[in-house]
């Protein structure tokens, strides 16, 4: 059974070796972050440690990962739902500039990257919309029954917030994300509507519809920062 230590929101993978002398943190090529560490280190030193060094691990981290910009060429890869897709560019279609046909997206306009930017905005706010239709109703029913009004739009920093009076707002870039991580976002927003807080009894509530929302919660913070277009 694996072993984790978690820390600043982050599910760290203990990784022990009999050869290892020492305590060290790190990130996989795959994104998982993990915990090096000799066999005769309890699990409560390991928790100290990791908890003393997360914070600056994760601004290290955060500093590289940065975000590559998008040049709208041929074959260029964008994010739907977690997967990538490539761009093809097709003839002029009016009304209907860019598409996805289960396979890549095809664009029907060649021009300024910021309109082709524009472009792509849109049909991701259009496109988390339906999936909103789609997904929330069960997910209400199971965790809030009250009313519920939905907003999609670009937001920096925030996944999702939500209002006293019921107002959720939805990031457009859950619509790259994959959908159990977007799962994720909306239970954890409706479960707002029972704490304005993010206290014991909130994250708690959180656990009874979504019991691995740590480690989602970890994976939106470690990957979150690719999901551009």
């Amino acid at each position: 059974m694996t072993e984790y230590i978690s820390a600043c929101g982050i599910n760290f993978e203990v990784r022990r070796n009999s050869k290892r002398k020492r305590v060290s943190i790190g990130r996989a090529d795959t994104g998982t972050c993990y915990i090096a560490a000799p066999f005769y280190i309890s699990a409560k030193e390991l928790q100290t440690i990791v908890s003393e060094h997360a914070g600056p691990f994760i601004k290290n981290l955060e500093k590289k990962q940065k975000p590559t910009e998008h040049n709208y060429r041929e074959g260029e890869l964008f994010y739907y739902r977690g997967e990538l897709y490539p761009l093809h560019f097709g003839e002029p279609f009016p009304g209907r500039p860019l598409e996805f046909d289960g396979a890549q997206f095809i664009c029907h306009y060649r021009g300024a990257k910021n309109v082709l930017h524009d472009i792509f905005s849109s049909w991701y706010s259009n496109e988390l919309l339906e999936l909103v239709r789609k997904e929330l109703p069960p997910l209400r029913e199971k965790v809030y029954q009250g009313p519920l009004c939905v907003h999609i739009k670009y937001v920096k920093t925030l996944w999702g917030s939500c209002s006293a009076a019921g107002n959720m707002t939805l990031n457009v870039k859950l619509a790259l994300v994959p959908q159990p991580l977007m799962e994720y976002v909306i239970i954890h927003e409706l479960c707002h509507c029972y704490f304005m807080n993010h206290s014991a009894e909130f994250w708690a509530k959180v656990a009874e519809f979504c019991p691995d929302y740590a480690e989602k919660r970890a994976r939106l913070k470690a990957d979150g920062y690719k999901y551009i277009w």
